[in-house]
């Protein structure tokens, strides 16, 4: 988050940050009083025994709903809600160290050497900068990043779903200048794009989780197209149709296990390569599923 060029502006955020986000066009859509005590949660949530190391660390994370996050759609409270869904869902859920896991370490949910290259999808949070998620996916070459997804646990009510809870994602992005290494890895993983590749690491912690949709933003709402120069164009709403995606609006809604073609539709000549494709997929759902329970959930 930016300090603002403003001398005023700028001290406001410094001494008094609640007035100042308050004050900021499209944040005026409830009352003071009804602010305070929406961000009175907040505060009391995230200083619980996890999220607290989080907040450490990121102290401005308790202000992300004061700024544009997740959706375009989404006002304030909209934010807000998602953010305490997001953190009250994984909570009771979450061994005690999770949260400081992801901040600190990284901690990979999927390996596999191929060839002389050591593949991997790391689960990390993405700081108090980034406001696409509360939680970052990143497919790795060699320790190097090359594409990117995040998302947050949203009320179901915030994207059309009739679901309790869904994963929301907003963001799947690229690493700029390195379109060689992933069209070098996409070779390497069956001809699979790390963007699929992250969505099957996606369904495996939505199973671990119990959560039976995957919702996208459209590319419509998402809220950093055309802003950033260092990225590439993703087409969101192409990805989530690919995914059997069901249009509710402004979000793209699968359930999961996400469904595939019939083998039977697929012509003779590539079905080998289809279900060989499949079982790559497969095999990063399951020891997706199975590394994030491991180290991520309290024992029930």
């Amino acid at each position: 988050m930016t300090t603002p060029k403003d001398p005023l502006r700028a001290y406001l955020l410094r001494r008094f940050p609640l007035a100042y986000f308050f004050f900021m066009p499209g944040n005026r859509d409830e009352s003071l009083p009804a602010l305070i005590a929406g961000h009175r949660a907040v505060v009391q949530l995230m200083q619980r025994p996890g999220p607290r190391e989080l907040v450490k660390a990121h102290p401005l994370i308790i202000y992300r709903p004061y700024r544009r996050y997740l959706a375009t759609c989404f006002t304030k409270k909209h934010r807000r809600a998602v953010l305490l869904h997001h953190y009250g869902f994984l909570l009771p859920r979450m061994a005690q160290p999770f949260f400081d896991e992801i901040s600190r370490n990284a901690p990979a949910i999927w390996h596999q050497t191929i060839g002389a290259d050591e593949f991997s999808i790391a689960l990390t949070f993405p700081g108090e900068l980034h406001h696409e998620g509360d939680i970052l996916l990143e497919f790795r070459q060699n320790d190097v990043p090359l594409y990117s997804l995040s998302f947050s646990i949203a009320p179901g009510a915030t994207t059309g779903s009739p679901a309790s809870e869904v994963i929301l994602i907003a963001r799947v992005q690229g690493s700029f200048g390195r379109f060689d290494a992933i069209r070098q890895a996409t070779k390497a993983c069956n001809d699979l794009s790390p963007c699929y590749l992250l969505m099957a690491a996606v369904q495996g912690i939505s199973q671990a989780l119990n959560v039976a949709v995957i919702a996208g933003v459209k590319n419509s709402e998402q809220i950093t197209a055309g802003m950033q120069e260092d990225t590439v164009f993703f087409d969101y709403d192409a990805f989530w149709q690919a995914h059997f995606g069901t249009d509710e609006g402004r979000f793209y809604l699968m359930n999961v296990p996400i469904p595939e073609k019939p083998i039977e539709s697929i012509s003779r000549s590539h079905r080998r390569r289809t279900l060989a494709k499949r079982a790559f997929k497969s095999g990063i759902v399951e020891m997706s599923k199975a590394k994030f329970a491991s180290f991520c959930l309290e024992p029930d």
